[in-house]
Formats: C-alpha cells, structure tokens, sequence
C-alpha cells in the first residue's frame, strides 16, 4: 500500500490525497472514534445533519476509512472527457473489509422540494448513474492493483421521502441501493442490539447484494438426507466462509424491501451484544467449536447449487457446490453460535474451526418459521413474545384454536405498526418483542391473548368468528377476518382515546408526546375493554344473529352504537375516585384474571344502573371481589402475622419441624410476593408475574397446568389466588437464587438486600468465618421436611419416622436465623 502511495500521489486531487493517506495508515483495521463534530444534537444544517448520520452508520458497520467532514469528498474525473461534470462528489464513502468501497447520496425532505413522486430524485439518480464508470475507473487508477479489488457500492439514502417498492426493486436491479428510514433504522438497530460492525454489515450485504459473486464458492463433501420432509444437506466448513455466505431473517426486518421488491416472511430476533461477546470467549478461551448443527435455508438461484454424487448410483454422499453470495443461507437455527465468530480478536479461529451446517433446500419461509417454532418451544432461551409472533407466519395452515391464536397475533401488527391505529398515533403504545429502549406499556402476548379469548376472530375456528365474512372458508375469507377486526378495533378504540387523551398520553418538556403515567394504557384495563366490545356485541344481535357469528363490521358499529355513544359518554365524565381505581390502583387488576375485572367493574360503574342491565352478567359477580393476589400492602402484612401466630402455635405446641416447614413455606412465599409487588410494579407494569413468566418459563407453565388442572374439577373458583400462591419451596428456590434475574431488574442494592434476607450460611459450614457464597441449601431442606411426616407423606402405621435427626438439628439451626430474617423483611415491607 505505501508503494501504491508514493507512486500516484503527485496525480491526486487533495480529497483523494485524503482518502489513500488516511486508508494507508488505517491499514491494520483500527478504526477512530466517531468524533464529536459527527455526533447527534451538533447544530448543524439538517442537509449536514443527515450526512452525518449516515457517516454514523457507516461506522457503526465497520468501516475501516470514512471520509472527513473537513472537506466534501470528491473523485477528479477531468481526465474522462466523456463524462461530465469534472468532479464527482460523494457526500459518505466508506471502505469495509479491504473489499467493498461504499459510495453514498444523501436527500432530505428538509433540503429537497415537496416531493411529486420521485421525480424530483431523478436528477440524483442520473448523476450517479452517468459517473459510475468514471469513478470505478479512478478508483483503479489512484488504488493500483488494490483498485482492482475493491468492490464499489452505490447508495442513496433517504429521508422523509416515499418509495415504492416496486422503484427501490428496480433501481436495485441497476445497481443502486435505496435506503430509506426503514431500511436505515433496521441497520441501526441490528447494531445497538448486537453492537457487532460485522454482524450489521453482513446483513446488509444480504439483504441487497444477494445476486453479487463476492466470495469464492462453497465447494464441501455432503451428506444428503431427508429431514422434516425436506430434501437436506450435512456438511463442514470455516466459519468466516459460512458468516459470509449467511443472512437472519429478522422480524425487524420485514418492512424492508429486497431484489423482487417482494415482503419475505421474516421471524428470528436481532442477536444479543451479550451472548455473542459470552459465545466469542467461550470459542476463545476453549478452542474448540459447537458440536451441534447450525440450521440454514437455501435461498440462493438454482443455478448456483450443484450437487454430485461421489459414486454412480451412490447418492446419498457428494459434493456440493454454492456459489459464494451474500445471503445464500438463511438461518434457521444457531445465529449465535455462527456469528459468535464474529466477536473473537484471535482471527485464526475462523480459518481453523469447522461449523457442522445442515441445509435445507427448496423450503418457503412457512416451513423455515415452523422448524423454528419447533426447536425453540423445547428451549427457554427464546422470549415467548417473540414466538408469537412467528407464529404468525404459519397463519392459515394451523386450524382452529391455534389459527385464532396466530390471527390475533397478525392482527396485532396494524395495532402496533399502522400510522393510522390509535395504538400508534400519537405515541407508540404496544411493545416490540425485540424493543431496545421501548417506552410502550403494552405487552404483545397480553393483547394478542385477550383478542384470541374475545370472539372477534372466532370461537372454534376463524370461520365462526363475529368479524369472519358470510360463509367464510378460504384463505381469503382468513385475511379479511383479521381486515374486518382491525377496521371495527381501529374506530373503538379511536373514539375512546379521543375521549382519553389527557389520560392517553402527555408531552414532554421538548414537545415529544409519551405514555401517561398512571393512564388508560395498561394492560387490564385495554383487555377490559376489548371484552367489552365483545359484550356490546353479543347483545345487540338477537340469539340467532349471535349464534351464527358472521355479522359484517359496518352492522356491529350500527348496532352497537348506543352501548359505544354511553361508554365514551361515561369515560368522559369520569371521576378523581373512577380514575384511581381504573388508571392507578392496578393492584387489584393483577393476574389472569385482572381484564375479566376491569371489564365486570366497568359494567358495574357505568351500565347497570344506567338503563342497560341486559350488559350484566352472572360471571360479573365474583370479579367485583378482590382474591388474594390484589391485596394491599398492608392487608399482606396483617396477614404474615397470623402465619406468624400459627407457627408460635406449633412450636408451643411442640410441632414437629415438618408441620412448621409447611407453615414457613406459606411465611416466606408470601414474603416474596410482597417483596416482588413492591420491587417490580411500577413504571405501568400491574403484575410482576409477567417478568416472572417471560424469566421463569417452567415454573409459569407449571403453575398454569395446575390452575387449569384444579379448575376442571373445581370450576373457575378453584384456579383463583395469585400466581405465586400456586408456587412450592423449590420454584422460590430457583426465583430466589437467579443472580442474572435480579440484576435485570432492579439495582444493585437492591440484588444484595435480596441475598440479605434469603441466603443463609450453610449448616455444615456454620462455623467457618470467611463463607461469603450465598447458599439456599435451607429451602432444599424446608421443601423435603414439609414434605414428611404428617406434613406431606406419611408411612403406614408401625414405619418409623423418616426425618432423620441430622435434619431435625439442621431445622433448628435455620428457623432461629429465618426468625431474625423476618424481621429484617418485616421492617422494609412496612415502610
């Protein structure tokens, strides 16, 4: 490179000058800083403004040389005299890799004229066009040979101007990249999530230079099977190879375009900073690669996939060769433990490891989705948000019940996404499964939930739902259910906003509009009302009408009219008193069962004695009581004390320790409900359950087979209390003892008070000084005792006892040390 230097500088333009000497001395990869004059919130012209952020970007995916803001970039092309004008500036350049040189053209809304189509951008589109050739010809001139290497990239980035697809599609074809704010804003967000320049950049080579030869071909020795019912292909090869020849089909992703200028089904989330730099230590620190398959799609061109079988009429063992492209594969399953690659510093790794791949060919994104949702039901690493919203891409292949599941989750997406939903505009109010820094209170699987429980898109199947077309069966008849609903949903929920706008949202001190604190927007009070639509519904049809579910949209809004006119009529005048109960005192709506009585209270509140009983229902009654789960503070305190007095009653009474264990699993489970209501319930959330289930997912799953166990012997009476009532020593165990969960959550201070009041020096070490690890061997002993001996089970008459002596002195030595903890729990719930 110095030999390139010193041989064509005296022929440089100063800009170029800059760019081979800046490059030159940048040779060995290490990248600048993003100086403070390209930082965000410089005042600057909004032209500048925008240029700078795309210089950010470019950074942010690893460029090795950018362009200065000293001085707008320019390639000298005086000497192609076919090719006009003399200069061509470029407002970004970029070189990644030592390969690709980017090239990029900004254009503002703010700096352009008022848009008439895209006309106004042909200009710019043609000036790019007529210079291309010229400027890769200089960029061989003023590189030498390393000229003939790069791999220029032209780029138009966009802001506040509208595309269509359809021209993004076909200016792609010829070689230029439209990147408008979709595209810019997924980039961006691939990099804050996984804060890897090489993981984002090779998104964007696979989402818009799917078709460019950039790479060697992949050429392995494969094993061919059938899996899943698809044609299969095992084999090994380097990282690095795999990497580049790989893309994630992000749910982040699927408003942005690609070559057909087509939407594809996406379905994976963005990969984790943490777990990539965790997997790239492990691979450094062991040496040694992942042992399982990591699972592709291929979504190359046919031509670009040859398979030969190593022997005639042997066809199971060949060789296969892909063409090396961006994007060939998509990846189905190991994003991490492939791109985990990508944050180790020892370089060497990547040509020495082998990634065992397994292909499948000739899938649609359907059956990618479902492989997925196969493997990750299995696991626990997968947020349950984010699987339901896969699922929505199965769609129409599923039947009943789990059809209206996944139509509530597609119906979920113009909900949250749509400029026009009240859910949206002004402020963004459900929450992205894959949300960086989301102010949204909303929670996808709480509202897709509680659309798939109302009957709007069906009972038994989508064919029998309120908003399903007359005689729906087919796929069309799918699509326009979920149409239909989010048509009648929009105007319901429009006029209530409109009625609740200072309830809604407010505005910041810079003017910016955000969720209100203490509002309407929370999860109860929103299902509440969706189930109250369904009951406005239900009675204003006659039997027969209700019964058959097939009632067009326009008819709903007519008929239920009166009953919508009284409730916006009603939350318009509400009181101080009404708004506190509804808006601020969430304790009372948490659980399962919190929108079931919001929905009995509103009923209760604002129609029954207001000329419309026929809206009560019997089902009303035992949702206008409060169990367990909504109590106070104070009401969970007074209760600790009478556990406390039944304990004293054993121990005076020489209780044995078994039937004391039972009663100080009520004590401390009831202690870290209230610890968790206090810690957790705030910023909007009604219900620490839900992190609870989106943390602990085995433990929610088996409460909810146990309610839903006793309630078809008892009834919904026998599945109600809290959640964690439901939970036994070992799952307050596996609560209390979860470091990672509790540095999520709440503060450091806060981690060491938990550890404080809940971990106890073990027995067998009670007499060693310097015992700092925290141990829960007491909750293991506590859950076997409460288990014996007239507490759990017992033997026949005659057996002997089956508490041995050892753990009858280990109880003494804890219940004394779980008394003072008490206490200490005692004295900051009251505060």
């Amino acid at each position: 490179m110095l030999d390139i230097f010193r041989n064509s500088q005296k022929n440089l333009d100063h800009a170029e000058y800059n760019l081979i000497n800046d490059y030159r001395h940048n040779d060995q990869g290490k990248r600048k800083r993003i100086p403070k004059s390209k930082t965000e919130g410089v005042q600057k012209p909004p032209g500048k403004n925008y240029e700078d952020k795309i210089w950010r970007l470019f950074h942010n995916m690893g460029a090795q040389y950018l362009n200065t803001d000293k001085r707008d970039f320019e390639f000298d092309l005086s000497e192609y005299k076919d090719y006009l004008p003399g200069k061509a500036q470029i407002d970004v350049l970029g070189i990644f890799q030592d390969k690709f040189i980017l090239m990029c053209e900004c254009a503002t809304s703010k700096t352009e004229p008022p848009p008439r189509g895209n006309s106004h951008l042909t200009s710019k589109v043609n000036k790019i066009e007529k210079y291309k050739s010229a400027v890769q010809k200089r960029i061989k001139k003023i590189f030498g040979e390393k000229g003939s290497e790069l791999q220029p990239i032209w780029i138009m980035a966009t802001d506040g101007i509208s595309w269509q697809p359809k021209h993004k599609s076909q200016l792609l074809k010829s070689d230029l990249i439209i990147l408008s704010e979709q595209e810019i804003d997924y980039l961006n967000d691939c990099y804050e999530i996984s804060e890897n320049p090489f993981f984002t950049f090779n998104q964007f080579l696979g989402f818009f230079k799917s078709s460019a030869g950039y790479y060697d071909p992949l050429e392995v020795v494969a094993i061919r099977t059938d899996a899943k019912g698809a044609e299969s292909f095992t084999f090994a090869t380097d990282p690095k190879t795999m990497m580049q020849m790989s893309v994630v089909a992000h749910r982040k992703a699927k408003n942005i375009y690609e070559a057909d200028g087509l939407k594809k089904d996406h379905y994976q989330r963005v990969l984790s900073k943490k777990r990539l730099k965790d997997i790239g230590s492990f691979l450094e620190d062991n040496n040694k690669p992942f042992k399982n398959n990591i699972l592709v799609s291929y979504r190359g061109e046919p031509r670009g996939w040859k398979f030969e079988p190593l022997e005639k009429g042997a066809d199971r063992g060949g060789v296969l060769k892909i063409a090396g492209r961006p994007g060939t594969f998509h990846i189905i399953d190991g994003q991490h433990r492939l791109f985990g690659y990508a944050a180790v510093s020892d370089t060497s790794i990547l040509e020495n490891h082998e990634v065992i791949v397994t292909v499948f060919k000739d899938i649609d994104e359907a059956t990618e989705a479902n492989l997925f949702i196969d493997i990750n039901k299995k696991q626990v690493s997968v947020n349950p948000s984010l699987l339901k919203e896969i699922e929505e891409f199965i769609g129409y292949t599923r039947t009943g019940k789990e059809r209206i599941a996944q139509m509530s989750t597609a119906l979920l997406y113009p909900l949250r996404e749509d400029a026009n939903s009240p859910f949206n505009n002004p402020v963004k109010t459900i929450k992205d499964a894959e949300a960086v820094r989301s102010k949204a209170k909303l929670t996808p699987v709480q509202i897709s939930n509680y659309l798939a429980q109302s009957s709007l898109l069906g009972v038994t199947d989508f064919t029998d739902g309120y908003c399903a077309p007359l005689n729906a069966s087919s796929a069309n008849d799918y699509y326009k259910t979920i149409e239909n609903a989010r048509v009648l949903l929009f105007n319901y929920f429009q006029g209530i906003q409109d009625v609740l706008r200072k309830d809604w949202f407010e505005q910041t001190q810079d003017g910016k509009n955000q969720i209100k604190k203490d509002g309407a927007v929370h999860n109860p009070f929103i299902g509440g009302l969706i189930f109250l639509l369904e009951r406005f519904i239900r009675k204003s049809f006659a039997d027969a009408e209700y019964h058959s579910h097939l009632i067009p949209p326009n008819k709903i809004l007519e008929k239920t009219l009166p009953y919508r006119e009284h409730l916006i009529k009603s939350l318009a005048t509400m009181s101080r008193e009404d708004k506190f109960n509804f808006f601020e005192d969430l304790s009372q709506f948490r659980g399962t069962s919190g929108p079931k009585r919001v929905l009995a209270q509103l009923v209760d509140k604002f129609f029954k004695d207001e000329g419309f009983p026929e809206l009560v229902s019997k089902e009303d009654a035992k949702h206008l009581i409060s169990d367990d789960g909504g109590k106070t503070p104070a009401a969970l305190i007074a209760e600790l004390e009478e556990y406390k007095k039944e304990l004293n009653q054993l121990k005076n009474s020489s209780g044995t320790p078994n039937l004391q264990a039972a009663q100080l699993e009520k004590q401390f489970k009831t202690y870290l409900h209230a610890i968790l209501k206090k810690l957790l319930e705030k910023d909007g959330l009604s219900d620490y359950w839900m992190i609870i289930q989106a943390s602990f997912v085995e433990i929610h799953l088996k409460v909810e087979k146990l309610k839903s166990d006793r309630m078809s012997v008892s009834g919904p009476e026998g599945a109600a209390g809290s959640q964690m009532g439901w939970c036994n020593w070992t799952d307050l165990r596996t609560i209390i003892a979860e470091k990672n969960f509790w540095k999520k959550n709440v503060t450091p201070e806060q981690c060491e008070m938990i550890e404080d009041f809940f971990s106890i020096k073990p027995f067998d070490k009670k007499d060693e000084v310097n015992v700092t690890k925290a141990s829960y061997q007491w909750i293991t002993l506590m859950n076997n005792l409460r288990a014996l001996d007239g507490a759990g089970h017992s033997g026949i008459d005659g057996d002997p006892e089956k508490t041995t002596p050892l753990e009858k002195e280990q109880f003494i030595y804890y219940s004394e040390i779980l008394t003072e903890r008490s206490k200490q729990i005692d004295i900051y719930l009251s505060k």
